[in-house]
Parts: C-alpha cells; sequence; structure tokens
C-alpha cells in the first residue's frame, strides 16, 4: 500500500469533530439493556469485541477532549492516566479497563483513582456498592460502550478555511 501523507503538514483542511445525540432511549431503561450487547458502529474506529485495554485508551484520547479534558500523563502504574478538567483545574486520576470488574481482580485501591474508564461496565451494583463506593462515594464508572452507543462522531473539513 503506498499512502501519500506530508509528514510535515499531514493536516490539509480545518476540521471538527460534530457530537450528536442519538438514542430513543435513556441507558436507565432497563427495556432497553438489550441495545448495548452489540458492539456500536463508529465512523472512526473498527469496534470489534473483546476490547482491549490498550483500545480503551486510543478511545480515551478522542473521548476526553471532549469531556475538555486534558492529558497530563498517561503511564504504566496505577492509576494509569492524569487528566486536568479545563474548567476548573481539577485533577482527574483515571484507571483504564476492558471490563470494569478487572478493577478489583487487580486489586486497585477506590480511593487511589477518581474515574475507572473502561469499554463495559460488568460489575453488579452490590459489587459496587460494597467494594467501590464505600470506599470512595466520588468514584466514577465511564463506560465507552454507552457512549458510542449514545453519540454520532462526524469529522466536519472546511475546505480553503
Amino acid at each position: 500500500m503506498n499512502v501519500l501523507i506530508d509528514t510535515d503538514y499531514p493536516i490539509k483542511d480545518q476540521s471538527c469533530v460534530r457530537v450528536s445525540y442519538k438514542p430513543s432511549f435513556r441507558p436507565s431503561d432497563s427495556r432497553h439493556l438489550g441495545a448495548y450487547i452489540k458492539t456500536p458502529k463508529t465512523q472512526f474506529f473498527n469496534l470489534v469485541e473483546p476490547v482491549s485495554e490498550t483500545m480503551v485508551v486510543h478511545l480515551s484520547g478522542f473521548i476526553t477532549p471532549l469531556l475538555g479534558w486534558r492529558t497530563l500523563a498517561v503511564r504504566q502504574e496505577f492509576p494509569d492516566a492524569l487528566f486536568e478538567n479545563v474548567e476548573t483545574g481539577e485533577q482527574i486520576r483515571v484507571e483504564f479497563e476492558s471490563l470494569s470488574s478487572h478493577f478489583l481482580e487487580h486489586n486497585h485501591a477506590p480511593w487511589g483513582c477518581d474515574v475507572i474508564m473502561c469499554w463495559q461496565d460488568n460489575m453488579t451494583r452490590i459489587d459496587k456498592a460494597h467494594y467501590l463506593f464505600a470506599k470512595n462515594p466520588h468514584l466514577r464508572i465511564l463506560e465507552l460502550k454507552k457512549i458510542f452507543h449514545h453519540y454520532d462522531f462526524v469529522v466536519e473539513h472546511r475546505a480553503g478555511s
């Protein structure tokens, strides 16, 4: 394959990512939980299950700027990454997992991070309440699979701008 790319200036046109909300149901609607079984379709990524932890790290680089987070560090120690909320300056400690249950399997301390960013949240409410939220009530689980089900991401090019 012969890829023609200007390595000095690879992005030719001004572009933006348009994010639009797409579902006709709320995530809490139990009658639609089956919707999350299939892999969401996306223009940007070929998401093939099972999604690895490395893919979660890759997807975070796409999602976190849309959340208003700036990357401070990505590392091989717990927690996996540090982000900064651009508006408040608050640091956000993130642990990446393919499945949320891996957080417990790896014996991570719930008080040591602010967000578990995973592809799929497969923990029960009882496990979350007992092992996570009892030790860190501010801990949040960000499930990327639901984000890709709920939003469309489209690149819009503006040539000659």
